[in-house]
């Protein structure tokens, strides 16, 4: 199989050319929504569901979005003091 750049690792078969090519950055407003929500996950426990329903559901989300953007006030706001 290494001869049709195919490489079988632990039972998956995965092609050659992806391993060898380095990693691309993905875009400034990607980096920044993914940011986002992994400073949600880390800080508040999101992506865990607390209730069933998706009104409920709808309610944690902007909850921990109001709770995110409360944290990180105080940081935006003396970076933009200081210019």
């Amino acid at each position: 199989m290494e001869s049709h750049n195919i490489i079988v690792k632990t039972g998956a078969i995965v092609d050659a050319s992806v391993i060898d090519t380095p990693l691309k950055p993905k875009g400034k407003t990607r980096f920044k929504v993914e940011r986002t929500f992994g400073g949600i996950k880390l800080w508040f426990g999101g992506g865990v569901a607390r209730y069933r329903g998706i009104k409920k559901m709808h309610t944690q989300n902007l909850m921990e979005a109001m709770c995110y953007n409360l944290y990180r006030s105080p940081g935006i706001i003396a970076s933009n003091c200081e210019k």
